[in-house]
């Protein structure tokens, strides 16, 4: 990498390592964690029972990016409804909620139709419970059990941060489970092995 910056502040000892490998300018490189996003301080009502906080992405745009995480956007039309689909197969039959929480919500003219009916039909489940965006993925993360999001999304890091367990979960088998962003959170690939982690958060039983 070519870069003349003498100052880098990165989140983990990950991204440090994988910057001191790349730059030849020698540069003071600090850990200092996550930036947490603000907080409007909303109200935030979670039952009392067992919660996983989980993180998806979305895009909006129709764009071909050209970067191993658009490629990875734009494998599978139906990487957004795998992924939560798979999660509520994973915990059917047990007394688990997911919290969903979207970045933002989006108007009619910026949102995809498809992804919006893919929430509209979350909304319905009877162990979902949706979140107002404008909450922070902190608080959320903070006030449940364990955090699942889709790679590469900040707040499984985040969570690790905060000594919650999390994982990052690939529906469709694409991430390589050593990819340096995964920034040593760890990369499930298949709803077995996904069962067996929400199992063993819970201590249920993975017979």
């Amino acid at each position: 990498f070519i870069s003349n910056w003498d100052k880098y502040n990165v989140w983990t000892e990950q991204c440090k390592k994988f910057l001191k490998e790349r730059l030849k300018n020698n540069p003071k490189i600090n850990v200092v964690g996550p930036i947490f996003s603000y907080d409007l301080g909303l109200k935030l009502e979670l039952p009392k029972t067992k919660i996983i906080s989980i993180f998806g992405y979305e895009t909006h745009k129709w764009s071909c990016g050209i970067s191993t995480i658009a490629e990875y956007q734009n494998k599978d039309l139906f990487l957004i409804h795998k992924f939560y689909s798979d999660v509520l197969d994973a915990i059917e039959g047990n007394d688990i909620l997911l919290a969903i929480k979207r970045k933002k919500e989006f108007n009619q003219t910026l949102e995809k139709k498809y992804i919006k009916n893919i929430f509209e039909k979350l909304k319905m489940h009877p162990q979902v419970i949706y979140v107002n965006p404008k909450i922070s993925p902190y608080r959320l993360i903070e006030n449940t059990d364990c955090t699942i999001s889709m790679p590469f999304t900040s707040t499984s890091v985040a969570a690790k941060f905060m000594n919650k367990n999390s994982i990052y979960y690939d529906p469709i088998n694409q991430i390589n489970v050593d990819d340096p962003s995964r920034c040593d959170v760890e990369v499930i690939k298949d709803k077995i092995k996904l069962t067996q982690w929400i199992n063993l958060q819970f201590n249920l039983n993975n017979n």
